[in-house]
């Protein structure tokens, strides 16, 4: 089924506008081997247009959500995947602090002087929503959510 065809130009620029396709993430196959040889390694694979139901499932797991609409009788489904990213992380130093403790040897109170550090992380999400009709992908778009701060001693 073409969704082009189904959809004249106007109509489709209205549901794609509207912002009901969105997503093409990626995700990896594993490879089996049943000889002794070793087996290559396969690429990471991409959903891409044209792809069926069972090639994304395969792919990308089941979606975070399914969104049915109906436009001009034609019936078609969002699929939405969501995935919290870490886009960095660094380890900070927020100074020093004495402590106290005893020396099992010795019984005596021991002062040592200890850095501090906290880890800092940019998180985000990765929204991705893809446009399916007749059981394929006709549309795809990837989005990252706002970063987040994430702070931790």
């Amino acid at each position: 089924m073409n969704f082009k065809v189904l959809l004249s130009k106007n109509a489709l620029s209205k549901l794609l506008g509207a912002g009901l396709l969105a997503l093409a993430s990626c995700g990896m196959v594993g490879c089996e081997t049943t000889g002794s040889a070793p087996a290559a390694q396969e690429a990471p694979q991409t959903v891409s247009k044209g792809m069926s139901e069972g090639e994304v499932l395969a792919i990308l797991g089941e979606p975070k959500s399914v969104d049915v609409i109906e436009q001009d009788g034609v019936s078609a489904e969002i699929w939405r995947y969501e995935k919290e990213v870490v886009l960095s992380s660094t380890i900070e130093s927020d100074g020093e602090q004495e402590r106290v403790f005893v020396d099992q040897k010795t019984g005596q109170f021991v002062k040592v002087i200890e850095p501090i550090y906290r880890n800092e992380k940019v998180k985000g999400r990765i929204i991705a929503e893809l446009l399916m009709v007749g059981g394929k992908v006709v549309a795809l778009k990837e989005t990252e959510g706002a970063p987040e701060l994430e702070v931790g001693h």
